[in-house]
């Protein structure tokens, strides 16, 4: 007669490299996986989609550059509309529709340059190109908050263009 072995006794006489054979066989091993491969979706997968919608949008831009080379302005306005659907967010594509608005003559690059200031990402030269397209459109108000930090800053009197630029807008409000 054989004698009877009880599981718990059976697994533990067993290799361990068979018990953990039967362990990854099992359903654990899609826990495993699962639990592995969760971080790495959550923490790698949504920025490198972001960087992709930015090459792209990035590639967008570019290409709208060119047709406003071609004089294909309606080309020109399609591509960036769908530039920035893809990548509103980057301060770098931000800059780009700006100067692409800007050199449109439209009044949107008034909005985008107002948009790169107020997330606190405007470079000195947004900062001036906003007050400048603010000037242009007649539409003081929206450059308020820019000349009146500039006008209370030592710094605007020895810089010509912002000294020019709040004496313009002074002007313009009154």
């Amino acid at each position: 007669m054989s004698r009877y072995i009880p599981k718990s006794d059976y697994e533990e006489a067993q290799p361990w490299h068979r018990r953990a054979w039967r362990w990854w066989k099992g359903w654990k091993l899609a826990v495993a996986a699962a639990v592995l491969a969760a971080p790495l979706v959550f923490l790698g997968v949504r920025p490198l989609y972001r960087m992709q919608r930015q090459k792209q949008a990035a590639k967008l831009m570019a290409e709208a550059a060119e047709a406003a080379r071609r004089g294909d302005a309606e080309s020109q306005g399609e591509l960036i509309r769908r530039a920035a659907t893809l990548g509103m967010g980057s301060p770098e594509l931000m800059r780009s529709m700006a100067a692409q608005f800007v050199e449109m003559e439209d009044p949107r690059g008034l909005v985008v340059l107002r948009a790169l200031v107020e997330r606190g990402e405007a470079t000195d030269a947004d900062r001036r190109s906003l007050v400048e397209q603010a000037l242009s459109w007649k539409q003081p108000s929206m450059a308020a908050d820019e000349v009146t930090k500039r006008l209370g800053d030592e710094s605007t009197k020895k810089d010509a263009a912002w000294s020019g630029l709040c004496a313009r807008w002074l002007a313009a409000t009154d």
